[in-house]
């Protein structure tokens, strides 16, 4: 028996895996309806705000993010429990 072992599956492995990922991005993107709204008021209002920003600190860091933060952390619960639970 030999003592050598082959690591061409790994490096195989993680390309294979990566492409999967890329490929199944890029169907998902294609499947969804992505619509462009002419108006682009979310994005005008956005550049608005951070032009009267002139120096940025933690509590305006904080201020941005724990909303976000926030709901993605109750998204993710909530999908955790509407999930079916295998018995």
């Amino acid at each position: 028996m030999s003592e050598t072992t082959s690591t061409s599956g790994a490096e195989r492995g993680r390309p294979e895996a990566f492409s999967d990922g890329v490929f199944a991005i890029a169907v998902t993107l294609l499947i969804l309806e992505v619509t462009v709204s002419d108006e682009g008021g979310t994005w005008i209002n956005h550049h608005n705000m951070l032009q009267v920003v002139h120096r940025m600190d933690h509590t305006i860091l904080a201020a941005i993010w724990f909303p976000m933060l926030s709901l993605a952390v109750f998204g993710a619960l909530a999908v955790f429990y509407l999930l079916p639970q295998r018995t």
